[in-house]
């Protein structure tokens, strides 16, 4: 499927946020989507990891070291199955950025 770009543009305009701050296993979407980017916003003590996927059984899209500098991480990256987060560290500060 070919998107205009005044598409593209009206898509990033729709975006939407899911913070997560605490050690869990987020559903952040139950569909297909698209990751735009994770903000980690401080230190934590336990890696996290996005998945493609209405739960964790899946390999992940990435996992993310505990010693990463807190900052924004680009992903650009479509998601066909549903987008969940999982967390094991309760110091966790991420915001998930996806439409």
């Amino acid at each position: 499927m070919l998107l205009s770009v005044q598409e593209l543009l009206n898509a990033k305009e729709n975006n939407s946020f899911e913070n997560i701050s605490t050690s869990a296993v987020t559903a952040v979407k139950a569909e297909a989507g698209y990751l735009e980017r994770v903000i980690v916003g401080g230190t934590f003590t336990s890696a996290f990891s996005l998945y493609d996927n209405a739960s964790t059984s899946e390999t992940p899209i990435a996992t993310i070291s505990a010693s990463i500098v807190p900052g924004s991480i680009e992903f650009g990256h479509r998601f066909d199955n549903g987008l969940v987060v999982s967390s094991q560290s309760s110091d966790t500060e991420i915001t998930v950025i996806y439409r």
